[in-house]
């Protein structure tokens, strides 16, 4: 069913070999995280690596249907990840 008032946010983020905060908890009802770049990005909660994340490849997309922040790491190097909410 469609809502009346949904409004989608798209920004991106770079992910680097230190984790760092990529989606704020924030009243949402999905959010889509796309990477866009060349490495591997893992992600998960504060206390996320890349031997505990949830991989997502190259080109591959997650979504999650939560409110909780979003924390992501590569193993090395950066990527760019695309994140679109929705609300």
């Amino acid at each position: 069913m469609k809502k009346v008032n949904e409004t989608f946010t798209a920004k991106q983020a770079n992910v680097t070999s230190a984790a760092s905060k990529i989606v704020p908890e924030a009243a949402r009802d999905t959010v889509m995280i796309r990477n866009i770049g060349s490495n591997t990005v893992y992600v998960g909660g504060s206390n996320v690596t890349s031997s505990t994340g949830f991989p997502i490849n190259a080109g591959e997309a997650l979504t999650l249907e939560s409110t909780i922040d979003v924390y992501a790491i590569t193993a090395s190097g950066t990527s760019v990840v695309a994140i679109l909410e929705e609300r």
